[in-house]
């Protein structure tokens, strides 16, 4: 007898399917900020790219070692503001705030220091439980 893929326990249908206790949608103000920080960085290392191509290396050059600094930290703050997302939405106050502290002005070991946080607190990196 054929099974639909909501029976099946096996279906890729149901994976990463949330289950019914998810928290509601992201408000739009969230989802504007992430587009802002998208168009942001992408445009921040596509100019730094165009003007000063990261290979060969210029050492030599200090308009090419401080175009590639900057592009580097905008990167990275793009990167940990993501993460700081997941951290504020996973972190009860005041824990997230001072998790996504940590992240922004002491860098990615505090980001590694949250993960292992996660694993050992929750034992999965999961954000949500699937059905």
């Amino acid at each position: 007898m054929a099974t639909g893929p909501s029976q099946r326990t096996d279906s890729i249908a149901l994976y990463g399917t949330p289950s019914s206790t998810q928290r509601p949608g992201a408000p739009n103000w969230t989802k504007a900020f992430y587009w802002v920080l998208l168009v942001g960085c992408t445009a921040a290392i596509g100019v730094t790219c165009w003007h000063y191509p990261l290979f060969p290396f210029r050492l030599d050059s200090l308009a090419w070692a401080t175009n590639w600094l900057l592009a580097t930290c905008v990167d990275y703050w793009g990167a940990a503001l993501c993460l700081s997302g997941v951290i504020l939405a996973s972190e009860r106050f005041p824990a997230g705030p001072i998790w996504v502290a940590g992240c922004l002005l002491l860098g990615s070991p505090v980001c590694c220091l949250w993960v292992l946080h996660r694993l050992h607190r929750h034992g999965t990196l999961g954000l949500a439980g699937t059905q």
